[in-house]
């Protein structure tokens, strides 16, 4: 992941090299990833999966043009990345993401916006999604490194979207600072130093290399910090983090 200038925030590189690709790849014990491509746009929805076809780590589960399809994609085929449209039929997909959320963790999403649809992005985010881009900026290898990241559990954003999730998430009231230093007093030492490496953008690795845990071990501390700061993922405990700690 990246870091940004004062308070680190996650944020996963689009263009890894081959060697990155690869250990992302090994370090999910080199199965395919399950996806399913949600999106109103019929034409976009079938090249994204052509893309995606083109490599044979990746498993294209299913494909759908509305909220409804996105829901009953997650129930059938349980893909672990879901590429989801910002809106359909006018509504912002923020009730979708949050029963997707609720109903099928171990699905992440990220959501396809244009560049002028930052702000229903972010929503879609501080509902509990995984990231969000430009979709007209997925090319080929972006999107490879993008499906790798969420695979992982990681976030991804692109750069300049990205800037006007730090603007939404930068004007959160005082009280917010507060409820979440509340419930930060339930951390241990050790919850403590992970959401502490998390909100400076380390993956599940780093953290255990630095930390001298077991990947399973943090990864479960994670799930137990999600749990008592009563958020949706590791992305909005990091963002969290980075701003109130």
């Amino acid at each position: 992941m990246n870091s940004t200038r004062g308070k680190r925030i996650p944020v996963t590189h689009l263009n890894p090299d081959a060697d990155s690709l690869r250990n992302i790849h090994s370090s999910v014990n080199s199965e395919t990833v399950r996806i399913a491509v949600v999106d109103e746009d019929r034409l976009f929805v079938e090249g994204i999966c052509a893309l995606l076809n083109q490599w044979d780590e990746f498993d294209v589960v299913g494909k759908g043009y509305s909220a409804e399809d996105a829901l009953t994609l997650c129930s059938r085929t349980t893909p672990s990345v879901l590429l989801l449209g910002v809106c359909f039929g006018g509504e912002i997909a923020v009730d979708t993401v949050k029963r997707i959320v609720d109903q099928f963790p171990g699905t992440n999403i990220f959501i396809l916006a244009s560049s002028n649809e930052a702000d229903e992005a972010t929503a879609c985010v501080l509902a509990g999604a995984n990231g969000f881009g430009e979709r007209e900026k997925l090319l080929a290898n972006r999107l490879r490194s993008l499906v790798w990241a969420l695979a992982c559990g990681d976030a991804a954003f692109s750069g300049a979207m990205f800037n006007a999730f730090r603007t939404r998430v930068s004007s959160a009231q005082k009280e917010d600072k507060e409820v979440f230093l509340e419930k930060s007093e339930a951390l241990s030492s050790r919850e403590v130093s992970i959401l502490a490496l998390l909100a400076k953008g380390c993956s599940n690795s780093e953290i255990a290399q630095q930390l001298f845990l077991s990947e399973p071990t943090v990864k479960k501390e994670i799930s137990r910090i999600i749990e008592k700061l009563d958020v949706s993922n590791r992305v909005q405990a990091a963002v969290a983090a980075a701003k109130y700690l």
